[in-house]
């Protein structure tokens, strides 16, 4: 797989930066995650800053994109939901707490939502790889929470 990747580096601090701001009330955790890493790398000679902080937003929408290293690196952002459900259910688990300081009438329908919107996609996963190995353990894991909150 590391070879596919063009820029490892910019994988590698997308990974490390995309999620270092992260407030679960608010909405622009990926921008502040994103200036964090412009402001730390400014200094340096690092050649690649804009094409990280593409990475660090595109973790808001995860959209399908045209660059490999954005669509794996959206894969390896989602790669949970492939996982066997033991540690899928942990991870659903620690979701939970996460977001305790909603009560469950409002956490359980936008949970839902949001786990609809993975479903509804042609494909979770965006690159072979990934959609070959753990696409059907993703969409069974999804479908799974889904009833659980309905």
């Amino acid at each position: 797989m590391q070879s596919a990747v063009q820029e490892v580096d910019v994988v590698l601090f997308a990974i490390f930066y995309h999620d270092i701001v992260y407030n679960p009330l608010l909405s622009h955790n990926e921008q502040k995650s994103a200036r964090l890493f412009r402001k730390r790398l400014a200094p340096t000679h690092f050649p690649h800053i804009a094409k990280v902080i593409t990475l660090i937003e595109a973790s808001k929408t995860h959209n399908m994109s045209t660059d490999f290293d954005t669509n794996l690196f959206l894969d390896l952002d989602l790669l949970i939901l492939g996982s066997k459900r033991k540690v899928y259910l942990h991870y659903c688990e620690n979701i939970r707490k996460e977001y305790l300081m909603f009560p469950d009438f409002i956490y359980r329908p936008r949970r839902r939502k949001l786990l609809l919107r993975y479903l509804s996609l042609e494909s979770i996963f965006k690159t072979p790889y990934f959609i070959e190995r753990y696409e059907a353990q993703a969409r069974k894991n999804l479908r799974y929470s889904i009833r659980e909150l309905s």
